[in-house]
């Protein structure tokens, strides 16, 4: 029940008294393996840090192993369970039951934490700075051996990967429900995949140097820039992906609380088109990296091609509110090649070549 974790609002994960009586998670069986919202100020012990079994599966193992005698078979027996579920869930959500982790409901993911993705994982990154800053120490082994940090240090790269994917599953996520009352279907809500573009544009479109300590990526023989760059355009491509976007603008029709195609391109583009001016050598490539990303992920779109590398027609309303995009980023593009000098304008100015160039290719395609 990969959705039970979602029953406990972030911030009861930072109660003491909260957690420490009701648990993390209201299944055991959800894999959230520790609470790592909880900061060290909240002094919690390990019966709010660790996973027990709890309010679902005492649920489900009455549901299915109760013995029930006063049936005459088993239509009568599944009748009533039903009304019994449905008045128990009416009452008590935290029984709630999702999936595996298999669906695009951004509530049923293996070991996540709370009611909202990105406050859960922003606590979780406080307390990744805290591990990194003591990780050399922590690791500490004889005649300069640095196994054990290279293995820990991999660990921690991986946690806040995983923090990612959380959140970029709220990204043109999907609530299935089975909950009474409650729409079996619904899209997840515009402010909610706005939060998450938030968080991935403060801590991936940022990059997190925090990550890449000198001292630890020399020992370790880590390519920081490399992990950098592979890392923002692996979100970038999901985030600009052609299905993320048909999804988003056919969602736009179901729900007044539904993403806009043309808002959800505008706060793409704010987290990525940025000035330089950060003072960090490895922020200002990261980010011509991403801009050169963004600019390929606008051409795949516009100017698609079929697996023998031939141009294909593919005339859809998102092409059109692309092409309308591509205008807003030759305008910054042509602002920023007029303020800027050295590298930074050669960027921009090689950039508006690659735009020029995909009009080109549109029209020879419309032909």
């Amino acid at each position: 029940n990969m959705g039970a974790s979602h029953a406990t609002p972030v911030e009861k994960l930072r109660d003491k008294r909260w957690v420490e009586q009701h648990g993390h998670t209201a299944s055991i069986m959800d894999y959230a393996r520790f609470n790592y919202v909880a900061q060290p100020e909240d002094n919690i012990s390990e019966r709010g840090l660790f996973p027990r079994i709890n309010d679902y599966d005492k649920w489900a193992i009455k549901w299915g192993y109760q013995y029930r005698p006063e049936f005459a078979d088993e239509h009568a027996e599944k009748k009533q369970l039903m009304k019994e579920t449905t008045k128990v869930l009416e009452n008590n959500p935290r029984l709630w039951f999702s999936g595996e982790g298999y669906s695009d409901d951004p509530r049923e993911q293996t070991e996540d934490l709370g009611d909202n993705n990105m406050r859960a994982n922003e606590y979780g990154i406080m307390n990744l700075k805290r591990i990194m800053a003591s990780l050399p120490e922590w690791t500490k082994e004889d005649n300069y051996q640095y196994t054990d940090l290279k293995e820990m240090y991999g660990s921690v790269r991986d946690q806040f990967n995983r923090y990612m994917r959380h959140v970029l599953k709220n990204v043109g996520g999907h609530y299935i429900s089975n909950l009474p009352a409650t729409k079996p279907y619904d899209v997840v809500p515009a402010a909610i995949q706005k939060e998450a573009l938030e968080y991935l544009g403060r801590n991936i479109f940022t990059a997190p140097m925090w990550l890449y300590p000198e001292d630890i990526t020399e020992k370790t023989s880590f390519n920081a820039v490399a992990d950098i760059k592979n890392m923002q355009r692996r979100v970038l491509d999901g985030i600009l992906s052609r299905n993320i976007l048909e999804g988003i603008y056919n969602d736009s029709f179901r729900s007044s609380e539904a993403y806009k195609i043309d808002a959800y391109l505008n706060d793409v583009f704010n987290q990525i088109w940025l000035p330089f001016g950060s003072g960090s050598e490895v922020q200002d490539k990261s980010r011509r990296d991403m801009e050169n990303a963004y600019v390929e992920n606008i051409d795949k779109i516009l100017n698609p091609t079929g697996p023998n590398g031939a141009p294909v027609s593919m005339h859809t309303d998102v092409n059109l509110y692309v092409e309308q995009h591509l205008q807003r980023i030759d305008d910054f593009c042509t602002k920023q090649a007029a303020e800027t000098g050295g590298i930074n304008q050669l960027h921009y100015q090689q950039l508006l070549r690659q735009i020029k160039l995909i009009r080109e290719r549109m029209t020879t395609a419309r032909r």
